[in-house]
C-alpha cells in the first residue's frame, strides 16, 4: 500500500457524507426504487470521480518515464553509482505508476460490479415502493 490509500479513504468519506446528507434530508424514503438507484449511482459516481482525480495526482510526471534524462551513451553511466542512481530514479516512477493503476483498476471493477448488482436488484423490485407508493395508493 502506498499513499494512494488516502484517496480511497477520501472517496469513501465523500460517499458516506453524501449518503448521510440524503438520509438526513429523507430523500430515499420519498423515492421509488429506480429513482433511489439513480440517486445512489450519482453519489457513487461522484465518489469515484473524487477517487480518480486523487489518483491522478499520484501518477509520475511524464518526463520521468519518457526519453528525457536518459543517458546519451556509455560514458554517461560509466560508474556503477551512476547506473544505480539512474535505475532507482526510474524504479520509483514505475512503482508509483503500477500502484496507482492497481488501485484504479481495483476500484473501477468494484464500482462496475456494484452498479450491476444494484441495477439487477432494482429490476427485480416492484415499480413503486416507499412513501411514494403510499401516497399513490391513497390517491387511488
Amino acid at each position: 500500500m502506498g499513499p494512494q490509500i488516502w484517496c480511497m479513504l477520501v472517496a469513501i468519506a465523500v460517499l458516506f457524507a453524501l449518503g448521510v446528507v440524503d438520509k438526513i434530508r429523507g430523500i430515499p424514503s420519498r423515492l421509488d426504487a429506480r429513482d433511489a438507484w439513480l440517486r445512489q449511482m450519482s453519489n457513487s459516481g461522484i465518489a469515484f470521480l473524487v477517487l480518480c482525480v486523487g489518483l491522478w495526482f499520484f501518477l509520475p510526471s511524464t518526463p520521468s518515464l519518457s526519453t528525457f534524462g536518459m543517458p546519451d551513451g556509455p560514458s554517461d553511466v560509466s560508474t556503477p553509482r551512476d547506473v544505480l542512481k539512474y535505475l532507482q530514479k526510474y524504479n520509483v516512477a514505475i512503482v508509483s505508476l503500477s500502484d496507482t493503476l492497481h488501485w484504479l483498476l481495483f476500484t473501477g471493477v468494484f464500482w462496475i460490479g456494484w452498479s450491476v448488482v444494484t441495477a439487477l436488484r432494482v429490476k427485480r423490485a416492484p415499480a413503486t415502493t416507499g412513501a411514494a407508493s403510499a401516497i399513490d395508493a391513497k390517491a387511488a
